[in-house]
């Protein structure tokens, strides 16, 4: 993990375990609803498991995986009805091309952005979807403290490898109350892997 310290800040209260799965349910609907999705979707970085099943519930072949084998244990014990595996998303265990879709919110700003995102499009398969949240703001809203930032053309920059597709290249906020308040400047992207 290259933000060891951003993370240590927000782990307390783990506010990760109440964010909506609006995002989930959209992805899902979005595979559904274009007939594209074939294979496996792994949620990378998957904490406590709740996307994982929202994507079952739509009848997704998914499973989780986390960098935190106590992340996995509690999934686990959560949801054992499902897959969830320790993994960490800088150094993938799975074949290259061998994964039909990937997902991934709240993490990017605490792993080293490069070696995740080719790992991603290394087990993508071609033709595969990845949808990712980038945080271009997290501020502290108490202190107005910057706690992480990125550009846009930084990000663009880190997905050309990618074909950008459909219309889900938008900025959204959202805003968390534990551990301390702070706000989510989210750019929010779905992409494909080309054939």
């Amino acid at each position: 993990m290259q933000n060891q310290n951003l993370y240590d800040k927000y782990l307390h209260g783990r506010h990760w375990d109440f964010h909506p799965g609006i995002y989930a349910m959209y992805f899902a609907d979005f595979l559904r609803r274009e007939r594209l999705f074939k294979g496996l979707l792994v949620d990378l970085g998957c904490g406590s498991g709740a996307d994982v099943e929202i994507f079952a519930r739509y009848g997704i072949n998914a499973m989780g995986v986390d960098y935190s084998q106590q992340e996995v244990r509690a999934a686990t014990m959560r949801y054992p009805q499902l897959r969830f595996e320790q993994q960490d998303m800088e150094s993938l265990t799975f074949a290259n091309d061998s994964i039909g879709s990937l997902y991934t919110v709240n993490v990017m700003h605490y792993v080293d952005q490069r070696r995740a995102l080719a790992e991603m499009f290394r087990v993508l398969q071609p033709g595969g979807f990845v949808y990712v949240h980038f945080n271009e703001k997290i501020v502290d809203t108490a202190t107005r403290h910057i706690d992480f930032s990125q550009d846009y053309d930084e990000i663009m920059g880190l997905v050309s490898c990618f074909s950008s597709f459909h219309p889900r290249n938008q900025l959204t906020t959202r805003e968390d109350l534990v551990p301390v308040p702070h706000e989510h400047y989210i750019r929010e992207l779905i992409l494909e892997k080309p054939q």
